[in-house]
């Protein structure tokens, strides 16, 4: 569920007219080990809109994380089909909107949860992970299996924390319901405004220094913890494989 800019501002200036980004090599990994040069990104995006009928649909680049890799900056990348109303800019290169919180900490240290504990956002002793959702929203109960089965398979190794702006009345009755064995936290739209988030389901995943190291969206139906599916999944699991020191078979 999203509005037509949900995750987007423009970037084209910051990407290409700072002096800082300047001073090093740019690339983009566009899938797990395939990285290109800028140009080489332009080129596929304008091929990939003129076969949908540009320009009434374009294809654009959202840029999810980075890392340094030599003297390069690599961007990771997802795409998106994007109508020409809702294009970002001409570059059609974006970053997602919580792109600037990667290596930082959580803006909150604690809150409370719906049984009264506190629930600690900033790691310290093991990597969390945070699932922001809500009743209403059909693809975050479609990606429930998954998240289920991930917080059984890293029990005791990884803090599982679950962000909902509704009324701990109405997560209460859905709970009753629905298994969802995070740590639940009610009415937590000032958490979610300060992230910039207004699309649903998005998840988190904050190192044991507590720092954010990466944004999931939507994970998949057909999504289970032995066989993921989706990219979402898939990078879910290698970054938890390094994140974690002795992670389970």
């Amino acid at each position: 569920m999203t509005r037509a800019s949900a995750y987007l501002f423009a970037i084209a200036a910051f990407l290409f007219g700072s002096p800082n980004l300047c001073a090093q090599n740019l690339a983009y990994e566009i899938k797990p080990g395939r990285i290109i040069s800028a140009d080489s990104l332009q080129s596929l995006l304008l091929h990939s809109s003129d076969k949908l009928n540009r320009p009434a649909k374009e294809m654009q680049a959202l840029i999810q994380a980075s890392y340094q890799k030599g003297d390069s900056l690599i961007y990771e990348i997802d795409f998106e089909i994007i109508s020409q109303e809702n294009r970002a800019n001409d570059s059609m290169i974006v970053f997602s909107e919580q792109f600037h919180w990667l290596g930082r900490p959580f803006p909150f240290k604690e809150l409370q949860s719906l049984e009264g504990r506190k629930v600690n956002l900033q790691g310290g002793t093991a990597p969390t992970f945070i699932n922001c959702w809500f009743s209403a929203c059909k693809p975050c109960l479609a990606e429930l299996t998954f998240l289920n089965q991930m917080e059984e398979h890293y029990r005791g190794q990884l803090n599982f924390v679950a962000l909902n702006f509704e009324s701990s009345e109405r997560v209460e009755r859905f709970l009753a319901e629905h298994s969802f064995p995070f740590q639940q936290v009610a009415e937590a739209q000032e958490v979610l405004d300060s992230l910039a988030i207004e699309a649903f389901p998005l998840s988190i995943l904050v190192n044991a220094e507590g720092k954010i190291i990466a944004f999931f969206g939507p994970f998949s139906a057909e999504d289970t913890w032995q066989y993921p599916q989706s990219e979402a999944a898939q990078k879910l699991q290698r970054l938890l494989s390094a994140e974690l020191k002795n992670p389970k078979p």
